[in-house]
């Protein structure tokens, strides 16, 4: 799957890994991503575009599903979303438009959930602020390790940063050790 070039893209570290075609989108939806980003735009409105522009890429055969996390991690009802599917892309996004920016942030717990799925040829994008407040680049870590071992196949796994220009440090290392990639939109 290859995703073609977006306006207003910073790479801060390219995938060293291929973006495969079952794609699963981690969008934060916690309190902070209410909060005023440097763009005037608020990290969850850069989010919902991020999400939009990944998953109306031109892609035959592809898969996408989306989970946000906050308190919680939720999974979007309709499950896989076959694309180019422009009805199943449309409910996904009113879905994830629906949801509050609110709580605290569950990146590891999240996470883990993307990491027990048990497709194979998964990669997974992390979709964030970057304020993880409670969680540590040794947390972070240690969650993708432990659900990396238990999987069939590696796991791509990358980072979309959005309302920030600097890399969190411990996205930088969730986003190397995954080989997906860091991007920021701004």
């Amino acid at each position: 799957m290859k995703f073609a070039p977006l306006l207003a893209l910073v790479v801060l570290l390219a995938p060293s890994k291929p973006i495969t075609k079952r794609l699963v989108l981690l969008v934060d939806t916690s309190g902070s991503m209410a909060w005023d980003s440097s763009s005037g735009s608020t990290p969850i409105k850069l989010a919902l575009s991020a999400a939009s522009q990944i998953a109306r890429q031109p892609v035959d055969d592809g898969h996408l599903l989306l989970l946000t996390y906050q308190d919680t991690t939720q999974a979007y009802p309709g499950g896989w979303i076959a694309l180019p599917d422009e009805d199943g892309v449309s409910k996904a996004e009113a879905w994830l438009g629906s949801m509050p920016a609110d709580g605290d942030t569950h990146l590891g717990q999240a996470l883990a959930v993307a990491l027990a799925r048990p497709e194979s040829g998964l990669t997974i994008v992390v979709v964030s602020d970057g304020k993880l407040h409670r969680e540590t680049t040794e947390s972070l870590l240690r969650v993708f390790a432990e659900g990396q071992s238990n999987r069939k196949d590696r796991a791509v796994v990358g980072v979309w940063g959005v309302g920030h220009v600097k890399p969190t440090p411990e996205l930088m290392a969730l986003a190397k050790a995954g080989g997906g990639g860091y991007v920021v939109s701004q």
